[in-house]
């Protein structure tokens, strides 16, 4: 994704350029899920060190007004993953018994 980003964006912010086009938000809808996942499994999928375009094009969408406007808070995603786990572990747990 990083050397797609590269080549798409040509030294622009976005995939398609200056603006937020259908590409970013294709890929941009997944930065909310990208987080919980990173913070459930003590990863960093977009590290900037290893992908600083990825990473530095994730900071400039997350940071547009209308994206702001639309994408789920991360934290009450991961409350709602934990507690999604807890019933499965605890379903799972009694299927067993």
């Amino acid at each position: 994704m990083e050397r797609a980003f590269t080549e798409c964006s040509k030294g622009k912010a976005f995939f398609g350029g200056d603006a937020v086009g259908i590409v970013d938000i294709a890929f941009g809808s997944h930065l909310v899920w990208i987080r919980v996942v990173d913070e459930v499994g003590g990863t960093n999928l977009l590290d900037g060190a290893k992908f600083p375009g990825l990473a530095a094009w994730a900071e400039r969408f997350m940071a547009v007004d209308a994206v702001n406007r639309v994408v789920p808070d991360a934290g009450k995603l991961l409350e709602q993953y934990r507690a999604s786990r807890a019933k499965w572990t605890t379903a799972t747990a009694a299927d067993s018994s």
